[in-house]
């Protein structure tokens, strides 16, 4: 019995990696660069490890460059791309690595749509 709880649950770890490669390849191949990047940050709503939801702060695992590389962008365009957003009041930037999700709804909107 106890193989067999093994293997499912090497099936549903294998499942849930497989769903969110494809949701990987959703966002880079349809998405256009403010949809990705607000995608992105509401990945780390549901990861305690990340967003703290009494303050809405996510503390960024990764460089700058390396989200431009997850997301198959530019460094430059994730750099603007945030500044937009703040400018917008949709995030605002407390270093490289913090953000806080000013408008949750809004960039929730702008990653389903």
């Amino acid at each position: 019995m106890k193989d067999a709880q093994l293997q499912l649950l090497f099936l549903t770890k294998a499942a849930h990696e497989l769903r969110k490669a494809q949701r990987q390849m959703i966002v880079l191949g349809q998405y256009d660069l403010r949809r990705r990047l607000s995608s992105f940050l509401m990945e780390f709503l549901s990861r305690n490890e990340y967003y703290d939801p009494d303050t809405s702060i996510v503390s960024l695992p990764m460089s700058r460059r390396h989200i431009a590389d997850y997301l198959a962008l530019t460094q430059e365009s994730v750099s603007r791309a945030l500044a937009k957003m703040e400018a917008d009041g949709l995030i605002r930037r407390l270093t490289p690595r913090i953000i806080r999700l000013e408008d949750l709804r809004a960039l929730n909107d702008l990653a389903a749509h």
